[in-house]
């Protein structure tokens, strides 16, 4: 992912473990993980990085799987705890695709919305 990444942006990139960032504490205004709780043995953990370098009044950005996803409906409420501890909590439930997807029409709730394809330059 690093080097799809690498031929989209003109900044720095690293891996690093989402329960420990190398980064200091505050340095980040937004910080934003897609489906990274849903994968890691320590969601807690990824939130309270997530939190933790991100500035006071910042806005941490979790995008989770659909809450009526195996994965949701066992750790949809799990989740918002998580982040209740850390501040405010807003719940919004929207699915962003890359572009038109065969037979998305059946699936997908109304409020899907799709996004313009992204140019790799």
């Amino acid at each position: 992912m690093l080097t799809v990444a690498a031929r989209r942006v003109q900044a720095p990139l690293l891996a690093a473990d989402a329960g420990q960032l190398p980064f200091r504490d505050g340095a980040f205004d937004v910080t934003i993980a897609v489906t990274v709780c849903e994968f890691t043995a320590s969601p807690a953990a990824v939130v309270a990085e997530l939190a933790r370098v991100t500035r006071p009044g910042g806005r941490v950005v979790i995008g989770a799987l659909n809450r009526r996803s195996p994965w949701g409906l066992a750790r949809h409420r799990q989740l918002r705890a998580l982040g209740a501890r850390h501040g405010q909590v807003k719940l919004h439930g929207t699915l962003v695709m890359p572009g038109a997807v065969p037979g998305s029409r059946c699936w997908t709730p109304r409020s899907t919305r799709r996004s313009p394809p992204i140019a790799a330059t």
